[in-house]
């Protein structure tokens, strides 16, 4: 019994050493783990490194708070008129699983919920690029920037990005505002737009798209009749279809 209770008094001892060494350890120094090796920092160092990763984890937040200002009870500026779930790419950097909305109307990606903040309109000039998913609709948009083009054909901004080899289908979704009762109401639609040969160009209509392959008029208006739709119905999908299409006449 002497025995016994000797040995649990040294087990304890020992315990209360160890805890007293940890304490003393972490009072003294942390470890830092960088490139796969261990580096002994001060107290005071850590917290710098915390607020730092702090800080990268939170940087899609960089921004202004952003304010409702549609009438409630008419069509709002949403794409999708919610909002969804996505990830969002800052200078390289993905943050993933975030609550979105994309104001059509300004062009401005919004965190529309976080637990410590109001909606937060993300800084633009950060933004890499960002998807955004409502259920079975998935979208990918690209902030993009037009130096030494015609401004008034394209303008910097996100746009949804179809790419087809040389030929690239670019689009910009847009809001027209109405009014209704006096209240504005935004109605969205889509822009389309053709990158060839350097240059961009209007394809809204059928026409527009057919005019830029004078060559392939018959070819190209056999291919849209196969769609069995009208070509502003066209899926995007479709769309880079009849892009592909046209580019192997050439």
């Amino acid at each position: 019994m002497k025995l016994y209770l000797s040995s649990l008094l040294l087990a304890y001892a020992m315990l209360g050493f160890s805890l007293t060494a940890q304490n003393t350890s972490q009072k003294q120094s942390g470890v830092l783990i960088k490139d796969g090796r261990s580096y002994a920092i001060s107290p005071q160092e850590m917290i710098q490194v915390h607020l730092g990763k702090q800080a990268d984890n939170n940087r899609y937040l960089t921004g202004r708070e952003y304010k409702l200002y549609y009438s409630a009870g008419y069509p709002n500026p949403f794409l999708n008129s919610k909002s969804g779930v996505g990830d969002v790419f800052i200078q390289g950097v993905g943050y993933k699983g975030i609550s979105l909305i994309y104001d059509v109307n300004t062009d401005e990606l919004i965190v529309s919920s976080t637990k410590s903040y109001p909606y937060i309109q993300v800084e633009k000039a950060l933004v890499d690029s960002f998807n955004i998913t409502f259920r079975n609709d998935k979208y990918t948009f690209t902030n993009l920037h037009f130096e030494g083009v015609d401004t008034t054909v394209m303008k910097n901004g996100y746009y949804e990005v179809l790419d087809s080899g040389e030929i690239t289908c670019l689009l910009q979704h847009t809001s027209k505002i109405t009014y209704k009762d006096s209240h504005k109401v935004y109605n969205l639609g889509v822009q389309r737009f053709l990158k060839k040969n350097s240059s961009y160009y209007i394809i809204n209509k059928k026409k527009e798209f057919i005019a830029l392959f004078p060559k392939q008029v018959k070819s190209i208006k056999g291919k849209l009749n196969s769609y069995g739709c009208s070509y502003q119905l066209l899926s995007n999908y479709q769309l880079i279809d009849l892009v592909r299409y046209a580019q192997s006449l050439q």
